[in-house]
């Protein structure tokens, strides 16, 4: 599975939670790589293209295909972690939402 996780820098984040969930995500699947400079367009409320600066935390995460219940748990409770992970880079990035992609499927909590 391909993770990306789409982590805005424009409104000076908290540094230390940041690095907190870089380092729970290595824990998590064993590896992150940053994509840093990246900028992220969209439009605001009155048709207005903003610009933020964002870095794509990029994971790829092999599950294993789901044949007993043991399966089944393993893969939510990593699950479980990473919508953990999100909540905390949203609140350290201090936006309304925090976007991610699996397998190139956008969503946001």
């Amino acid at each position: 599975m391909r993770i990306e996780i789409f982590v805005v820098l424009s409104a000076k984040p908290n540094k230390p939670e940041l690095e907190i969930a870089k380092r729970a995500l290595i824990r998590l699947f064993g590896g992150l790589t940053i994509i840093p400079n990246c900028k992220g367009f969209w439009l605001n409320k009155n048709g207005k293209i903003e610009k933020d600066l964002v870095e794509i935390w990029l994971v790829y995460a092999d599950f294993p295909q789901i044949k007993e219940e043991a399966d089944r748990i393993h893969v939510e409770s990593k699950m479980q972690a990473l919508m953990k992970v999100l909540s905390l880079i949203k609140q350290a990035t201090h936006q309304k939402s925090q976007a991610y992609a699996l397998n190139n499927k956008i969503y946001f909590i």
